[in-house]
């Protein structure tokens, strides 16, 4: 199978080249609009991007363009429109923040991608949140939160309180 990933360069890109190459039945290029070594370019933004493309069974989508707005929105479609007519199918990392109701930008802009490829019978993988070592932002905040209010939420299983519990003692592990 000939894999293009696209976003190689993001923490979830370099998680998934790391443990997809080992797999020697998977055939991966990895692409980014700033390449490493071993990479080819690939950018949301230029319409050639796309001619890099040949003979590939799936492109995994993970990039989107940094300045979210409508015209890279509408750039962005019209590549994926491009990859389709290739023949290849896409399977689009979504995101959860689309579904918010005060959805930031990257959010609403997600959301579209999204809805795009439903309207194309493409896969939309939509996971909660991702986040490794070396997090910042948001995610350090909740973390350094935690360290003095520790909370349990409770997630309702079937109905069962006792089914799934969690709190902050389970900060620190890693899957």
């Amino acid at each position: 199978m000939k894999l293009f990933i696209s976003g190689s360069n993001s923490p979830l890109g370099k998680y998934l080249v790391f443990h997809l190459s080992k797999n020697s039945e998977i055939e991966l290029t990895q692409g980014s609009s700033k390449p490493a070594v071993g990479q080819v370019e690939f950018n949301l933004l230029k319409k050639e991007s796309v001619d890099n493309l040949n003979n590939f069974d799936y492109f995994l989508h993970l990039a989107y363009p940094f300045k979210l707005n409508h015209e890279n929105l509408l750039s962005e479609l019209d590549i994926l429109n491009k990859i389709l007519q290739k023949n290849i199918k896409i399977i689009n990392i979504a995101s959860l923040s689309g579904y918010l109701e005060k959805s930031n930008h990257y959010g609403k802009y997600k959301r579209e991608v999204e809805k795009w490829c439903l309207e194309k019978n493409q896969v939309n993988l939509i996971s909660g949140l991702i986040f490794g070592s070396g997090y910042n932002g948001q995610i350090k905040k909740l973390f350094n939160f935690l360290k003095y209010f520790p909370f349990k939420p409770e997630l309702n299983v079937n109905g069962d309180r006792k089914s799934t519990r969690l709190n902050s003692s389970h900060a620190n592990i890693s899957y």
